[in-house]
C-alpha cells in the first residue's frame, strides 16, 4: 500500500474567509504571495485500486508545507493498517516532508519511505562519505507491475 503526502496552497477571495492568510504558492515557476488556505492531504492506494484520502486537514496559507505532516502520516498508516493492509507501506513525500520527524515517524510504524531531502552541508558531507563500491543501481519495477502514487497512477494533486 502507498501513502502519499502532499500541501496545496487554494486561493480564496474576500475579507471574511475565516483562516485566509498571504502564502507562497508557485505559478508557472515564479513565486507569488497570495491569499488562501493550504490544506495538507494523505492519500492510500494500492496497485490495484483508486486512490483514497486518508486524512485532510485545512491550514492558513501561511503553514509551512510540512506542518502537521508526521502526525497525519501516522494517522494515515494507521488507517491503512485499520482498513486491511498487510503488506508493506510505502510513504511518498516531496522536500517539505524531508525531514527527522518525518524519517521517525516512519520508522517507529514500520513503513518504508521515499522522501526528498533538501541538500545542505551536512548532507552533502554524508553523501561524500559513501564509497564510490558501495553505490548500488536502483531496478525500478515495469510500469505494468507497479504504480505509485504521482507516478504514473491518477493520484490527485
Amino acid at each position: 500500500m502507498f501513502v502519499d503526502i502532499d500541501s496545496l496552497l487554494r486561493p480564496v477571495y474576500g475579507h471574511a474567509k475565516q483562516g485566509a492568510s498571504y502564502g507562497h504558492s508557485k505559478i508557472a515557476g515564479k513565486q507569488i504571495l497570495r491569499k488562501g488556505l493550504s490544506p495538507l492531504a494523505t492519500i492510500v492506494s494500492t496497485p490495484g485500486c483508486a486512490p483514497v484520502i486518508a486524512g485532510m486537514r485545512l491550514r492558513a496559507g501561511k503553514a509551512a508545507s510540512g506542518k502537521g505532516a508526521a502526525r497525519m502520516i501516522a494517522q494515515a498508516v494507521t488507517t491503512a493498517r485499520m482498513a486491511g493492509a498487510t503488506g508493506p507501506i510505502m510513504v511518498f513525500g516531496d522536500s517539505a516532508y524531508g525531514n527527522s520527524r518525518v524519517v521517525k515517524t516512519c520508522l517507529d510504524h514500520g513503513t518504508e519511505f521515499s522522501v526528498v531531502l533538501i541538500k545542505n552541508t551536512l548532507v552533502q558531507r554524508a553523501i561524500d562519505s559513501i564509497p564510490d563500491t558501495a553505490w548500488e543501481p536502483v531496478k525500478y519495477p515495469e510500469r505494468s507491475e507497479i504504480q505509485t502514487p504521482g507516478r504514473g497512477s491518477p493520484t490527485p494533486r
